[in-house]
């Protein structure tokens, strides 16, 4: 293929010689525009061979020369190929996320007796099956503290949509001192748990749990 192609060059810039030498073709009046194509290893054969045969230089041209050759650019591939771009390969499309809740945050993060407190939680819901975010507060003896959160832009949220859910609440003055565990779960429209993937394929209710100190 490589001897080919240099064949090529070679009857190719004959012809040109012979056509720019000649007496019935003004040099002024002829200009060829060649392609060559190939890997990058093939196109360099071929200008080396061009250089060889003294079609070319790396200094300005002369007037006077019978033949000046300009490179204006190089692609690289084949014939039957699309020319190479180095572009990075795309990946797959990735799956859509699962739901889940993260990074829940209370405000102060130590809960103080007789003071507010926003707690937030940022949900991720790619299927849109979010309505609700509930949340029960228990104390290390006495009622459970239920209450939902928003994000809505009110009662402590602080932006609408933006798939945080905030709440301010405040805590009694006579609650008592110790752990409190919360637990956060995600409901649809109909007012039953959103199920989440499990471990082992199975379904779980979308929920989070954790434990948060309150002091006196």
């Amino acid at each position: 293929m490589r001897l080919m192609k240099m064949m090529i060059i070679k009857v190719v810039a004959v012809v040109l010689m012979m056509v720019l030498l000649s007496g019935g073709v003004a040099r002024g009046d002829v200009e060829v525009s060649v392609t060559l194509t190939g890997d990058i290893d093939e196109i360099m054969t071929i200008l080396r061979q061009l250089q060889r045969m003294g079609i070319g230089s790396a200094q300005a041209a002369e007037p006077s020369d019978p033949l000046r050759l300009e490179m204006q650019s190089v692609s690289v591939g084949s014939l039957d190929e699309p020319a190479s771009t180095n572009a990075p390969e795309v990946a797959e499309a990735e799956s859509p996320r699962r739901p889940g809740l993260t990074n829940v945050r209370f405000e102060p993060s130590t809960l103080q007796a007789g003071e507010d407190v926003l707690v937030t939680v940022d949900v991720v819901d790619p299927f849109f099956q979010v309505d609700t975010i509930g949340m029960a507060l228990e104390p290390p003896e006495g009622e459970t503290l239920q209450m939902d959160l928003f994000d809505s832009g009110q009662r402590g949220d602080k932006v609408a949509g933006d798939g945080t859910w905030s709440r301010m609440f405040g805590i009694s003055s006579d609650a008592p001192e110790g752990e409190y565990v919360f637990t956060i779960t995600a409901y649809d429209a109909n007012g039953q748990p959103v199920q989440a993937e499990g471990d082992e394929d199975d379904t779980t209710p979308l929920e989070l749990k954790g434990t948060v100190s309150l002091t006196r």
